[in-house]
């Protein structure tokens, strides 16, 4: 392919480049409203028959299951206990929304969801082994301290109906009783620390 040499070959190539941002855009949009339709019909199923790859790959499903057919009536959290090779213990958190900033929600909120919606299930135990790896991995600080173990803990309470007024909804203000549940225990093999440090 030869280069573009005059400036005539690149004005005649901005609007055909406009129109495939635009197409690329308005393909996006379409799909974005599509998927998101909350009410079943023939052309929803259609779609996400069709382009389901596409969607899951870009990352703008959305399910409306949060705010119907029930809302959620708790509000969960994933941490983890990591326990030193010195004895030394420290709480480790995955994304929590009361914990992060404004910006920082924008680019942790799906590994936030993934966390309390997939994570701290029973039926997803085969995701908790490469969750404590993935703990282990951002507590190698001092490779002369390593992690010899993690313990996932599941924190959720009760959300009751809400009463007049605004109440920021977090953990320290929560309505129900906290409660914490341990759901894994992960003893550090030492191939996964060894490793790290190379």
């Amino acid at each position: 392919m030869k280069p573009i040499e005059s400036e005539t070959e690149i004005l005649k190539m901005k609007p055909l480049r406009k129109a495939v941002i635009h197409c690329f855009v308005f393909f996006f949009l379409l799909l974005i409203y599509c998927w998101g339709m909350p009410y079943p019909s023939l052309l929803r199923q259609q779609i996400r028959n069709t382009l389901s790859p596409v969607i899951q790959w870009s990352g703008l499903w959305q399910n409306w299951d949060m705010f119907a057919p029930t809302p959620r009536g708790l509000a969960a959290y994933v941490q983890a206990e990591v326990t030193f090779e010195s004895g030394e213990k420290k709480m480790w958190d995955f994304p929590r929304v009361e914990k992060l900033g404004y910006l920082e929600r924008f680019f942790k909120e799906r590994y936030r969801k993934y966390t309390n919606d997939n994570l701290r299930l029973e039926q997803n135990d085969m995701l908790w082994p490469d969750a404590a790896k993935f703990v282990v991995y951002q507590n190698l600080q001092d490779l002369g301290n390593v992690p010899v173990r993690v313990e996932l803990i599941r924190g959720w309470c009760e959300i009751l109906p809400p009463v007049e007024g605004w109440v920021q909804p977090d953990m320290q203000h929560c309505m129900g009783p906290l409660q914490s549940y341990m759901f894994f225990d992960y003893p550090v093999p030492e191939h996964v620390t060894r490793g790290a440090g190379q």
